[in-house]
């Protein structure tokens, strides 16, 4: 079995969960697993699929953020996986309710027990959310795992899979979250890929696909970035409105936390667009300073501001100079001004 490092307990109960199903009269589960993007949501349902796909079935299918969803998207990537008929009826598209009739029907009859995973649901169509809605409502009585994954930085307050989740039977829920690595688990990681663990912990925020996408790197790279952790991070930051994107620039520019009186100066800092930006989860607030929540994060964007970065430094010079800030503070933009 594949061991996938501080992640052993949610591994353990997701086999225990397939494993209970042996045994034709136990109950559906719905398994909900938040987690942000690099956490290992994705390895840690392939490691458990390696281990138990000779007893269960495993459909598996995702939602893309797509400007204009496909319908049922993830039943569509489901389709080699499926039985003839049911995949029959996913090609010819039609009524929803028949479409669920006809899954329900398949994992009440079941021979062998059935896992749907459902992943990125935060991107989840109309009638993908109505499906898991339904589904959630009757897991208990079907021989399968209903298994949702997804952001929980792309699920705001009103955000319609929050209806959803709600739903669900709290007996029949299993809920793994996933955590960042400890600097333990990062050190690790850092020795069995002979690189020093120094600063990466801070760096990365113990997320796992950045910590083993940096130690995979080689040195020198523009900003200490590879193109894949740079391209991740700014699809996050990419998908904000654009008050929250502006306020994210602003903070990359600064080597230290910026007070929320300052950028309401910068960028007006309207409540809404901080309250995004904190659901991302790509910054914090202490106090009443904002940081981003890892370096790596601040780089990105940093990098991203290049052609325009000198005229930004010298707004925030003189925005700190209005304030008689630390010398230190206004040397460093003063510097970066030119």
């Amino acid at each position: 079995m594949t061991r996938l490092l501080e992640r052993e307990d949610s591994q353990r109960r997701l086999l225990d969960a397939v494993a209970q199903l042996a045994d034709p009269q136990a109950p559906g589960r719905c398994v909900l697993l938040p987690g942000e993007a690099g956490m290992g949501k994705t390895s840690l349902l392939r490691a458990v699929r390696a281990s138990t796909e000779v007893e269960a079935d495993w459909w598996w299918g995702a939602s893309e953020p797509l400007l204009a969803p496909l319908p049922l998207a993830p039943l569509i990537d489901m389709l080699p996986s499926l039985p003839a008929r049911l995949a029959d009826r996913v090609r010819r598209g039609g009524p929803v309710g028949e479409l669920v009739a006809e899954l329900l029907v398949h994992a009440q009859l079941a021979t062998r027990p059935l896992v749907l995973v459902f992943d990125d649901v935060h991107w989840a169509d109309d009638a993908t959310l109505d499906l898991l809605r339904i589904l959630g409502r009757r897991v208990a009585g079907l021989r399968a795992l209903l298994v949702l994954a997804w952001r929980p930085g792309e699920v705001g307050e009103m955000h319609p899979l929050r209806s959803v989740l709600a739903g669900i039977n709290s007996h029949a829920a299993l809920r793994l979250p996933l955590p960042p690595l400890s600097g333990s688990a990062v050190a690790q990681l850092a020795a069995q890929a002979g690189r020093a663990a120094e600063g990466l912990l801070e760096a990365t925020g113990g997320n796992p696909f950045f910590v083993t996408e940096l130690l995979a790197a080689p040195p020198g790279l523009p900003g200490g970035l590879p193109v894949s952790v740079r391209d991740a991070l700014l699809s996050r930051v990419a998908r904000l409105g654009p008050a929250a994107r502006e306020l994210l620039e602003w903070l990359a520019l600064s080597p230290v936390a910026l007070e929320l009186d300052l950028l309401r100066s910068l960028c007006g800092l309207e409540p809404a667009a901080l309250d995004e930006a904190l659901a991302s989860g790509l910054v914090q607030l202490a106090g009443e300073q904002l940081r981003f929540a890892h370096e790596l994060a601040q780089r990105a964007v940093a990098l991203s501001l290049e052609p325009r970065a000198a005229s930004l430094h010298a707004a925030l010079f003189d925005a700190l100079s209005d304030r008689a800030a630390e010398p230190t503070r206004r040397i460093h933009h003063a510097a970066r001004a030119g």
